[in-house]
């Protein structure tokens, strides 16, 4: 029986405590939700009818394809895992990710120097390193 108007501010009074003590969930209660149901039918006395849910899980074998991902990931070098992420992940230009193994003086040939390879060459250990990642993921 009172104003809309002290309603109002009583709500937001009291959503501002409640956010204030970090309780805020407490306006939204936990719900029990049967799995099952029960409806009458005109024909039969009752019968239980099962209310599909949507799910957001991933299904099973996309999440054993990131497991095997995972291992075969961590079979690989730090360099290979550098170019693979630079180039493919994060898309950088390949000079960039030149520029940085120079920087670091990270060789992605044994006995070639860093300051020696090319964009030719990365693309080269690119293509065996990703080779590399699908055999180690069908072993």
């Amino acid at each position: 029986s009172r104003p809309v108007a002290d309603v109002e501010r009583l709500a937001q009074s009291i959503i501002y405590l409640l956010t204030e003590k970090k309780r805020l969930h407490l306006l939204n209660p936990p719900k029990l939700v049967s799995m099952t149901e029960s409806i009458d039918d005109s024909e039969s006395d009752q019968e239980d009818r099962q209310i599909e849910l949507a799910s957001y899980d991933e299904a099973i074998e996309a999440q054993e394809d990131k497991q095997r991902l995972q291992q075969a990931w961590a079979q690989l070098n730090p360099v290979e895992q550098y170019v693979l992420e630079a180039l493919l992940i994060d898309e950088l230009d390949a000079e960039d990710v030149l520029s940085a193994l120079r920087k670091l003086g990270l060789s992605i040939k044994k006995g070639v120097p860093a300051e020696q390879t090319d964009r030719q060459q990365l693309y080269y250990f690119r293509r065996k390193t990703l080779a590399r990642l699908a055999e180690y993921m069908h072993a």
